[in-house]
């Protein structure tokens, strides 16, 4: 058996990469006290198996930041620059495809994702966003995935926790 994260998992980047990360994709890149990717892309996992949960976390600057909540259901936070928007995808046939686009500029911030069975709700500085309600609630290791921005060692995510009632 995989073991489980234990809650609440806090990670401020202050001292480098929190043990309970897997990599799984490219290199981590702390800076500042924050994390970003070393490559062009970079995946992390953590061993949530939880379906009731609150994630928080701290994000700014150009480029990519994905969650995957379950193998088949991520957000996608993009930006910010011209046309960019946040977005829920939902994987079908192998394909990643764009089930509920959350329009309006993007904003660096605070996000939490409150998610209860199989209802997942955003809120961007206190303010919800989206919500959306997706299949069964499944189980799974909760993906984080930074893609940089061109030219750039951006995007940045911070003050990761995860907490569940």
């Amino acid at each position: 058996a995989v073991p489980t994260l234990a809650l609440p998992f806090v990670d401020n980047f202050e001292f480098g990469l929190s043990p309970e990360w897997d990599v799984l994709l490219g290199e981590p890149f702390i800076k500042d006290g924050r994390l970003g990717s070393g490559t062009d892309s970079m995946r992390l996992s953590l061993n949530l198996y939880q379906t009731d949960c609150t994630l928080e976390f701290d994000r700014e600057g150009y480029g990519q930041t994905i969650w995957q909540f379950t193998p088949n259901l991520r957000f996608v936070i993009e930006g910010p620059y011209s046309g960019a928007y946040n977005r829920w995808e939902v994987r079908r046939e192998q394909e990643w495809t764009v089930q509920s686009e959350v329009l309006g500029f993007v904003q660096d911030g605070g996000y939490q994702f409150v998610i209860l069975d199989n209802v997942y709700s955003i809120y961007l500085n206190g303010e919800q966003l989206s919500q959306i309600v997706y299949g069964q609630a499944t189980p799974s290791p909760l993906l984080l995935t930074i893609n940089r921005g061109y030219a750039s060692d951006e995007p940045f995510v911070d003050n990761v926790e995860v907490r569940c009632p």
